[in-house]
C-alpha cells in the first residue's frame, strides 16, 4: 500500500479534533459563499441565532464560593444549549464560555460554533459569567459592596470548570467521549485561554477572538 494518501482519500474523522475544528474554520473563511448564521437576511430583517437556532433555556446549580469552607450556597446558572447537530452521548462540544453581558446576546453573534457543529456532529452550549445577565448570585441585590466578592475570573473559572464535569455527566457522555472545545471573545476570549491553563484535563482546545 502506498504511504502517501490522495487528498480525497482523506477521511475528517481521522483528524484530531483541535486540528479538525481548525480545518473547518479555515475552509469557512476561505469560502466567499459560506452563509453566516448572524447575518441571514429574509423579508428585509436580519435573523441571528436566538431565532434561527432555538436554544433550549437550562440553568445549573452553581457553588458561590468554590475556594472557601463555609456552608455551600448556590445560585441559578444560565446556559443554552442546542443540540440538533449532536451525535448524543459521543459528539463533540462547543462551549461557549460567557463574558460581561446577558448570554443571549453572545449566543446571536457567535455564528462560527454553528457553521461547524454540523460537520462535527456537535454540541452547542453557552453558558452565562456570574454577575450578568440574569445569572444573578443575589438578586438584584447582587452588585452590593458586600456581595460583589464573589465576581473574580477564578471564581467564575471554577463556575465553567464544574459546569463541564456536570454536563458531560448529565448527558451521558462516556469517560474520554463528547470532546470538548472552547470559545470566547474579547474577556471571553481571555477566559478561554486562561481555562486551558488552569484546567487543561477538562478541554481539548480553545478558540479565543480579541
Amino acid at each position: 500500500m502506498s504511504s502517501t494518501m490522495r487528498h480525497s482519500e482523506l477521511s475528517l474523522s481521522v483528524l484530531p479534533l483541535p486540528l479538525l475544528l481548525l480545518l473547518l474554520l479555515l475552509l469557512r473563511l476561505s469560502s466567499s459563499s459560506a452563509a453566516l448564521a448572524w447575518n441571514i437576511v429574509e423579508g428585509g430583517a436580519t435573523q441571528g441565532a436566538m431565532e434561527l437556532f432555538p436554544p433550549t433555556v437550562a440553568h445549573f446549580n452553581a457553588t458561590l464560593d468554590h475556594f472557601r469552607y463555609e456552608a455551600d450556597v448556590y445560585f441559578p446558572q444560565k446556559y443554552l444549549v442546542f443540540d440538533k447537530f449532536w451525535r448524543k452521548s459521543s459528539g463533540p462540544i462547543l462551549l461557549y464560555l460567557g463574558n460581561e453581558g446577558q448570554i443571549e446576546d453572545f449566543y446571536n453573534n457567535t455564528g462560527l460554533m454553528f457553521e461547524v457543529a454540523p460537520e462535527l456532529e456537535a454540541l452547542i452550549v453557552f453558558v452565562e459569567h456570574r454577575y450578568y445577565g440574569t445569572t444573578q448570585p443575589f438578586g438584584n441585590k447582587s452588585l452590593e459592596p458586600k456581595n460583589v466578592v464573589y465576581l473574580t475570573i477564578e471564581q467564575a473559572m471554577a463556575d465553567f470548570a464544574i459546569f463541564i464535569d456536570w454536563f458531560r455527566t448529565d448527558r451521558g457522555c462516556p469517560i474520554d467521549g463528547c470532546k470538548t472545545v472552547l470559545f470566547g471573545g474579547s474577556y471571553g476570549g481571555m477566559l478561554a485561554a486562561w481555562f486551558r491553563l488552569k484546567y487543561p484535563h477538562l478541554s481539548v482546545g480553545a478558540l479565543a477572538a480579541s
